[in-house]
């Protein structure tokens, strides 16, 4: 997954790779207290779309929805604070 942020980032395909990786990978991290966002699919992506297009309404609106809906309380969190950084309401 880094190795695609990384050298394709620039490749229209990719944004939509990543959104595809965020709403279907199932990866659940258990028994960690720290969130380790390198062993999560669904949290490299977003890390990636977040490198690739921070701007990006739907980058946004992703980051909404997984701090919202997503099965790993980590990520959730995660994202949650994310958004605090990009998106300060």
């Amino acid at each position: 997954m880094k190795a695609i942020i990384e050298y394709w980032k620039n490749e229209s395909s990719t944004f939509d790779f990543l959104c595809e990786v965020i709403n279907q990978n199932s990866f659940i991290q258990i028994g960690k207290e720290d969130f380790e966002y390198e062993k999560s699919p669904r949290c490299l992506a977003l890390k990636g779309l977040l490198e690739i297009a921070p701007d990006d309404q739907r980058v946004i609106d992703l980051l909404r929805d997984r701090a919202a809906n997503d099965p790993d309380d980590l990520l959730r969190q995660w994202a949650t604070e994310q958004l605090t950084k990009i998106a300060p309401q």
